[in-house]
């Protein structure tokens, strides 16, 4: 009884090897392994749609009776009507060996399709009492190569006069299969749970749902599929059945990644399956350490084709395999993101060492690897050399490359230009700018920054480190260098003590200033430290600072505490100094100086500041032994009436004015004979 279910499957298999019908249009190409059409409709896009369980449509009663019967677990009873074919009666069958019933059948190949049917009705649902197919050695390589091409036939049977045909999709591969209806019925191979059925009419219209048909497995032979795959390693419908069972079950061990690789190496599988299979496989690959398979499969590796979700196990991979090449391809085609700063390092050190021209993505990962902090010399380099940002970052890396002992001397000069042309200064630049001035190999540069921050200094009332005006100081005395030479000279003028350099420095460069009439207030600062022109001491100074492209008016009145308001007098306010105007007043006892400014704008004349000064006897101690101290002494002496101090101040001053001009005169006379 065993070999009649052998016989059976083996002359099944020879009719679904054979062109079953033609296509729709009569023509189409037919595949003479399985029976069945194909039609490329490209790489499966859609897998998820697919459904887990092929629907079964509404049968009639006839049909449900069939199957009833057929799908019964008892051998079926026969009547003497049932067929022969190949004019092989019931009894002789039973006495026959499969191969005497093999070969009187000697054109397999072209058995009707009535004598199959006859032969699968009368034999393939028998029910045999032993177990044949669970003894490995029943299973012999003529089996398992005729079995699996039989083995998930599925006979589909559609009453339906319009349809023309079924699809059969497999998300698996890139192509679907299409099986004319002959006489109603077509077989088709359905191989994995997520395979979907669609009935066609003649114009290639598709029905999911809406006809009616039924659909029955022929063989029930599922559980021999891995002793058949022991013998035949090649079969397509084996492979991809035990493909779908690994998927399902998730299962890739030793025993099945044998069947990921060979499904992997078949054309008809789809570009998205084969990304899935070749995950898999790297996935068991590195869980069981088997680091040449996963080199060889690394190397492979195509970036294009890798799923986004992928890639970044994909360089872990690499980077764990020293395979720093095809991490970079990768890193360079699809980013670094979501990948850990020490593999990046790891992978990116030795690109950055070899890197010596500026290219913009490698910027942006040296920069990416150095706020991560894991970062080495290598990248700290090539950072220095080319990255352009905040100032705050590229502080932060000139402070790194300091600690590594890297020369920054271009990534400092790159620093000060910025600063110079956004203005933009923050604390920790100034140590940046010292360390540039050591060197000093851009003296443009250094000479910009440097009036840059005094202009900041004497306009802005910018607050500098003291160690800034020792580099001015070294500047103005090496350089022209105007703004710093103020700027200097009004930080002297608030240091209680100097040394005598400094204090020599001051006096000299003091006095060209005055004698270029460029006045500030601050040089009245320097009373007591050493001599000033006279004339500093006898006036009072407001100070003005201005746009320097508007003009700038200062409207001003004296008057004393008892005399009554007056008339303003409207004078221009001279530009000593990049906006800063001074106007000078000599003022006495009591005398009160009102004043207003105003600036020349697009607008018009607008008033900016308004104010007043009280002079008193202690604004007049600075100046004291100028001729107008002497004058306020005496407009004191007559406020006090105190005639006889008045009358001996008078006379001191008469004669003291009586000396200066006979000195003068003498002067004269002597450089006269000079000449």
């Amino acid at each position: 009884m065993m070999w009649k279910k052998v016989i059976s499957m083996l002359l099944v298999a020879a009719m679904l090897a054979m062109p079953i019908g033609c296509g729709k249009d009569g023509n189409k190409d037919k595949d003479t392994t399985s029976g069945v059409e194909t039609t490329d409709i490209g790489d499966d896009s859609a897998e998820t749609d697919a459904p887990s369980k092929t629907p079964v449509p509404k049968e009639d009663k006839e049909t449900k009776e069939s199957d009833k019967d057929t799908d019964t677990e008892n051998e079926t009873d026969f009547s003497d009507d049932d067929y022969e074919p190949a004019q092989v009666t019931k009894k002789e069958y039973e006495s026959m060996s499969a191969q005497d019933l093999i070969d009187r059948i000697k054109d397999v190949k072209n058995i009707t399709e009535d004598e199959a049917l006859a032969l699968y009705s009368t034999y393939a649902y028998t029910n045999y009492t032993e177990d044949f197919y669970s003894r490995e050695e029943n299973i012999t390589d003529e089996i398992a190569d005729k079995l699996p091409n039989i083995m998930f036939a599925h006979e589909v049977r559609c009453a339906n006069p319009d349809i023309a045909g079924v699809y059969v999709r497999h998300r698996e591969l890139k192509t679907e299969q299409f099986v004319p209806l002959v006489n109603g019925r077509a077989v088709v191979q359905i191989f994995t749970e997520n395979a979907r059925i669609f009935l066609a009419d003649a114009l290639d219209n598709r029905y999911a749902m809406s006809i009616d048909y039924t659909l029955n497995k022929l063989l029930h032979l599922d559980h021999i599929a891995e002793k058949c795959y022991e013998k035949n390693k090649t079969n397509v419908l084996l492979l991809l059945y035990m493909y779908d069972k690994i998927e399902h079950f998730r299962q890739v061990n030793a025993d099945t990644v044998d069947v990921l690789k060979r499904v992997y190496e078949l054309d008809i599988v789809s570009e998205f399956q084969k990304r899935k299979i070749f995950s898999a496989l790297l996935r068991y690959y590195f869980d069981n350490f088997e680091g040449d398979l996963l080199d060889e499969a690394l190397e492979s590796i195509d970036w294009e084709n890798v799923n986004p979700g992928d890639r970044q196990q994909y360089i872990e991979y690499c980077a764990v395999r020293h395979c720093y090449k095809k991490a970079m391809d990768g890193i360079m085609s699809f980013g670094y993101e979501d990948i850990d700063a020490k593999r990046l390092l790891q992978i990116s050190s030795d690109f950055f060492a070899q890197q010596k021209n500026e290219d913009s993505f490698m910027i942006k990962l040296a920069w990416h690897i150095f706020k991560s902090g894991k970062f080495d010399e290598n990248v700290l380099r090539y950072i220095c050399m080319f990255y352009n940002g905040s100032l705050a970052d590229m502080v932060g890396i000139w402070k790194a490359a300091v600690g590594f002992n890297i020369d920054a001397k271009n990534l400092e000069e790159r620093i000060i230009a910025q600063m110079v042309f956004t203005e933009e200064i923050i604390p920790e630049s100034y140590s940046v700018f010292y360390s540039f001035y050591e060197h000093d190999s851009n003296r443009k540069l250094t000479s910009a920054f440097m009036k840059m921050l005094a202009y900041r200094y004497l306009v802005k009332n910018f607050e500098l480190p003291e160690k800034l005006f020792d580099c001015f100081y070294q500047e103005v005395r090496k350089h022209e260098n105007l703004p710093c030479l103020i700027a200097v000279l009004k930080y002297f003028s608030e240091c209680k003590e100097l040394t005598t350099d400094k204090i020599n420095f001051a006096d000299y460069n003091l006095n060209k200033l005055y004698s270029q009439g460029k006045i500030f207030p601050f040089f009245k600062d320097y009373y007591g430290k050493f001599p000033l022109p006279i004339h500093i001491l006898d006036e009072h100074y407001v100070e003005y600072i201005a746009d320097p492209k508007y003009e700038v008016k200062i409207h001003y009145l004296i008057t004393s505490v008892k005399q009554d308001e007056g008339e303003y007098i409207t004078e221009e306010m001279p530009d000593i100094f990049e906006g800063i105007r001074v106007k000078d007043f000599v003022m006495f006892q009591d005398e009160i100086l009102k004043y207003y400014i105003t600036e020349m704008r697009p607008e018009g004349e607008v008033e900016t500041l308004r104010s007043s000064v009280h002079f008193d006897e202690t604004m007049d101690n600075e100046r004291a032994g100028s001729r107008f101290h002497n004058i306020n002494m005496m407009l004191i002496a007559k406020e006090m009436n105190d005639d006889e101090t008045l009358i001996e101040m008078m006379t001191d001053y008469a004669t003291e004015r009586e000396n200066v001009k006979k000195c003068l005169s003498c002067y004269k006379f002597i450089c006269g004979c000079m000449v």
